[in-house]
């Protein structure tokens, strides 16, 4: 919706009408009370519509304690190095959402999150790596660098997989078929030979 108010370049007083505009069935008639309850000195914004949709249809629940939860997002068995990554920049975002509601914010929260993830780093070997200097030293882009290049070893060492056998190719041996002129020697031979063993026959039967 942002995007979409940005390119059509509406000016700040009506965006909220824009807003709402766009909305349908509960999702406009929950606006609209909330706005209606809010005290007439709140100004009505973007922001305030926002809120009000985060609240009632977002997936992610609110939270009294938000930093607590990003805080407790701790690795799962089994979880890969890559998905507690991306588990806990999820929770840090939707802390920092739900901070927001509450008019405050999550101070480096690149920083955090890297301190986290060494702290529960979930494979012995990547957690090696982050030893070689202070915890504090790190930061989220060397965290990254570090996950990527533990990834691509993994990738290496695993092994590749069975390649399908050569099929044999096999080959009719060609027998060579005998000359046209040695068949007629053959078949001549044969004829005379009968020929004789005939004659032969009825000489004895005279």
């Amino acid at each position: 919706m942002e995007v979409y108010l940005r390119k059509k370049g509406f000016p700040a007083e009506e965006k909220t009408d824009e807003i709402l505009n766009h909305l349908l069935g509960k999702a406009k008639s929950i606006v609209k009370i909330g706005l209606k309850s809010a005290p007439s000195t709140t100004p009505v914004n973007p922001e305030a519509v926002y809120s009000i949709l985060r609240r009632y249809f977002s997936d992610i629940p609110g939270s009294c304690l938000p930093l607590a939860d990003f805080y407790a997002t701790q690795p799962m068995a089994n979880e890969t190095p890559v998905d507690y990554w991306v588990r806990l920049n999820t929770a840090a975002e939707n802390a920092d959402k739900h901070l927001k509601d509450q008019g405050s914010s999550l101070n480096k929260m690149d920083t955090e999150i890297a301190m986290m993830f060494i702290r529960n780093c979930p494979d012995s070997s990547l957690a090696c790596v982050f030893k070689c200097k202070p915890t504090t030293k790190w930061t989220f882009t060397e965290v990254q660098e570090a996950i990527d290049e533990h990834q691509r070893e993994q990738q290496v060492k695993r092994p590749h997989a069975t390649a399908p056998k050569a099929k044999t190719l096999q080959i009719a041996t060609a027998v060579a078929a005998p000359d046209h002129s040695e068949l007629e020697v053959e078949f001549d031979r044969l004829h005379v030979k009968y020929v004789a063993t005939v004659t032969t026959l009825h000489g004895h039967t005279a």
